[in-house]
């Protein structure tokens, strides 16, 4: 089985929200493969019909202006791959990977010690400024923000975050949906 993903967060965080899920990617002889991008075009040929038939999934950013909006020509183009690959599942996220993790009212308050862990004065204030927000889409909206002007290093932030999650106790719900779904079908 493989999994291919954007970037460097998803395959820090993977193993652990697999493992909040209830699963176990080793276990499940599923790699993560890390396009680096959203190269998966290169990859594709290789999988369906008379090719390499072993289940292969995408999970990538629907790119999103906001919640709501239609995702880019990109990630709906990706999903419609699988009408000619049997063995392909495309899931996506409304916006990005951490904002969608940003949405999760379990997993954000991690987020925001992992941010703060990396930068200690903006995470402060951060967290202060989530108290006036309404709704996780503003939080998460607020979030990603600031994460993406600090100019965040995602692996760093991944490996803070992936920390703090394996020792939360979450439950699986806490899981984005997306996420899950690509995990069942693998």
């Amino acid at each position: 089985r493989l999994l291919m993903v954007e970037g460097i967060a998803e395959a820090l965080l993977l193993p652990v929200l697999t493992k909040i899920s209830g699963g176990c990617l080793k276990e499940s002889a599923v790699t993560v493969l890390n396009a680096d991008g959203i190269n998966f075009n290169a990859f594709l040929p290789l999988f369906g019909e008379n090719r390499l038939g072993f289940p292969v999934a995408i999970m990538t950013d629907g790119d999103a202006p906001q919640i709501g909006a239609a995702p880019s020509a990109t990630a709906v183009g990706l999903k419609a791959k699988e009408a000619d690959i049997s063995n392909l599942r495309v899931e996506y996220s409304a916006i990005t990977f951490e904002h969608e993790l940003a949405r999760s009212p379990e997993i954000f308050p991690l987020m925001l010690e992992a941010f703060e862990i990396l930068h200690p004065i903006n995470g402060k204030k951060l967290k202060e400024d989530m108290h006036g927000l309404p709704t996780a889409d503003d939080k998460a909206d607020a979030f990603l923000s600031v994460f993406l002007q600090n100019k965040t290093s995602k692996g760093q932030f991944a490996q803070e975050l992936a920390e703090l999650l394996g020792d939360s106790g979450i439950q699986a719900d806490a899981v984005p949906y997306y996420i899950q779904e690509v995990l069942k079908f693998l």
